[in-house]
């Protein structure tokens, strides 16, 4: 399982890095387990089918990274900085 996580200023920042990636997610048909922990988001993807991790995993991963970076440079929805944010990702992967 591959298990992400992303810091962020504010609770509502967060909310709407959920709702981005929730859109990504349903677009590809692959639902992560989203863990909302107040500035603290986790994401974790899994192929149950494939019993571990598969190309559509880690290209989602990707693009999770990527909303979050453009949140970063200031992309959020209400046109403030979000330069602070620190990303940590544990990386585990069975």
């Amino acid at each position: 399982m591959d298990c992400e996580k992303y810091r962020f200023q504010d609770y509502l920042q967060g909310i709407e890095f959920v709702r981005r990636i929730a859109a990504i997610s349903e677009n590809a048909n692959h639902q992560p387990f989203i863990s909302i922990d107040y500035k603290l988001i986790t994401v974790k993807l899994s192929s149950w089918r494939a019993k571990g991790l598969t190309k559509l995993d880690f290209d989602l991963t990707k693009q999770y990274d990527e909303v979050y970076e453009q949140m970063k440079q200031g992309g959020g929805n209400d046109g403030t900085s979000h330069s602070t944010h620190h990303r940590r990702s544990t990386g585990n992967r069975v």
